[in-house]
């Protein structure tokens, strides 16, 4: 339902803080149907971008085309590797 919606949303942005996560990560949780009670399972930094895999399919719901998600993570891995090149070579 939308509230349970939204409470997960926010816990992923706590959870993703909290982690110093960085670009994506699909946060799974597992949910009591009898209390409502949310537990924590894990963190998947790189998750499954095969045809059956839920983390391209929930972009693509979300209106994000595959070649969108590809591209958007490699322009963040190469942002990534400049900046801790541009680092690594100030403090040599």
């Amino acid at each position: 339902d939308q509230s349970l919606k939204e409470k997960l949303f926010k816990l992923n942005r706590v959870v993703f803080s909290a982690l110093n996560l960085q670009t994506m990560a699909r946060i799974d949780w597992f949910v009591d149907k009898s209390t409502g009670e949310l537990f924590f399972n894990e963190v998947n930094t790189l998750p499954g971008l095969t045809s059956i895999s839920q983390f391209p399919l929930l972009l693509k719901h979300n209106g994000f085309s595959e070649t969108q998600i590809i591209s958007s993570l490699a322009e963040v891995a190469l942002y990534n590797r400049q900046t801790r090149d541009a680092l690594a070579s100030r403090f040599k």
